[in-house]
């Protein structure tokens, strides 16, 4: 969304409606919210870390560089494709892309987050060595 001064609002109604009506019966405990595609496999199965919000960028990077979310499926057979890690490489699906940008995504959609990025700046510094590369 672009409001009216022309900054741009991510917005997910879902996750939206899910908070307020969490925050209106306050009796609800271990509630996992979030838009499945992007949540990490943990997350989905009530764990959330840091490296959650590294994984869901790793999705959107993938989204951005093909058009395309990297697993498919839904409900549970979504969640059994990430927790074995199977996507399409992105240089597939769009083959002007080096192959060190699929390592990149790849490390940041790895099933065990102890073996993602362990920050967002550490996928940043990763993207960044694949640019300078190509320049």
């Amino acid at each position: 969304m672009i409001t009216d001064d022309g900054r741009i609002k991510v917005m997910d109604f879902g996750v939206a409606r899910q908070a307020k009506d969490a925050i209106t019966k306050m009796s609800m405990t271990n509630t996992v919210v979030g838009t499945p595609p992007y949540m990490a496999p943990e997350q989905e199965q009530g764990t959330v870390r840091r490296e959650s919000d590294v994984f869901a960028l790793g999705v959107c990077l993938y989204e951005m560089v093909t058009g395309q979310l990297p697993f498919s499926g839904g409900g549970a057979a979504m969640l059994l494709n990430k927790l074995n890690g199977k996507h399409i490489p992105p240089s597939q699906r769009n083959p002007a892309l080096p192959a060190s940008l699929d390592e990149v995504i790849a490390k940041a959609l790895v099933p065990d987050p102890d073996k993602r990025y362990p920050t967002p700046d550490a996928l940043v510094a990763a993207l960044d060595a694949v640019i300078s590369a190509r320049a």
